[in-house]
């Protein structure tokens, strides 16, 4: 209990909503493409392989509070997500990687592909329920969904990036079945964890090479 409390006071301090400036994005460009698949091919060498796909439409899970963002309740989910990883599997990094998404069909929504130790994965999908009811006025049986990523992660990757340019569509083969209209967001639409961001897997040039323990709060 006490290191579950611990984790969360050195979480970075979330501003209010007001006082952030989002920029809005609509694509998902070249270099935005190429940093999260450098970053999913260091979690496979890093032994953290990302192996758990998770989708939550929030239009399906109306907020509490009228105030909260779409970019705070990922945010809030992440941040649940990496102290139940902490609780659960200590010495395990918090490794994933969020795309999020504007449809006119679906609403927003998000899709976070995370490592998840094997034995936890049932719980894990549990602890998404658990977290998206914790900031949701209520909750229809459609707004969470949780699946491994099969043993085809390029596959995964190429819907993660149905949203990118002509350019990042071609080289990542995205069938044009999955359509290009994924709408305009305010806020970074690619997230990527710090564990295998850029800077990680720079130091890992000069180290042993395996994701580094300080990701726990990245």
């Amino acid at each position: 209990e006490r290191a579950v409390v611990a984790l969360e006071n050195r979480m970075r301090v979330r501003r209010p909503s007001e006082k952030r400036a989002r920029i809005k994005h609509g694509q998902i460009t070249m270099a935005q493409a190429e940093n999260a698949k450098e970053a999913w091919l260091f979690s496979i060498r890093s032994d953290a392989a990302l192996n758990t796909f998770a989708t939550v439409h929030w239009g399906h899970a109306p907020a509490k509070r009228a105030d909260l963002h779409p970019v705070d309740r990922n945010g809030l989910l992440r941040d649940g997500l990496k102290a139940w990883i902490y609780r659960n599997a200590p010495g395990v990094p918090f490794a994933w990687i969020e795309v999020r998404e504007k449809t006119r069909a679906l609403g927003e929504h998000v899709h976070l592909v995370a490592h998840v130790p094997d034995h936890l994965r049932e719980r894990f999908a549990k602890a998404v329920d658990r977290l998206v009811a914790r900031q949701s006025a209520s909750v229809s049986p459609t707004a969470v969904d949780v699946r491994p990523v099969g043993p085809k992660w390029w596959e995964r990757h190429a819907y993660l990036m149905k949203a990118g340019t002509d350019e990042v569509r071609q080289r990542y083969n995205v069938p044009d079945r999955w359509s290009r209209s994924q709408g305009t967001i305010e806020g970074a639409r690619v997230r990527i964890a710090h564990s295998i961001g850029p800077m990680a897997r720079k130091a890992a040039e000069s180290s042993a090479g395996r994701i580094s323990g300080v990701s726990h709060v990245a």
